[in-house]
């Protein structure tokens, strides 16, 4: 049996803007009232990253990172290409 990080949602979600274009990057996104999304940062997509198989971890510290936090757990949400952000505790 494996540990499991426990886990706290968030606002924030990752999603990749232009799929399939040398622009792709992961973007991590939060809704603001009011003011709507507002990104927090952006990272290039690997040329040899699949992104349609999903944010790899890479791509997790990088949002632990932006987010300062110890880590996260990335769950796939609503629209495709993107995934909400959870809190690791």
């Amino acid at each position: 049996m494996t540990d499991q990080a426990q886990t706290i949602p968030s606002d924030w979600q990752v999603q990749i803007n232009d799929p399939g274009t040398p622009d792709a990057a992961w973007v991590l996104v939060c809704e603001h009232e009011g003011i709507g999304p507002v990104a927090e940062g952006t990272l290039a997509v690997a040329a040899s990253d699949p992104a349609s198989a999903g944010p790899d971890d890479v791509v997790a510290r990088w949002v632990a990172d932006c987010l300062q936090v110890t880590g996260v757990t990335l769950v796939p949400a609503g629209p495709p290409q993107t995934w909400a952000v959870e809190i690791n505790f």
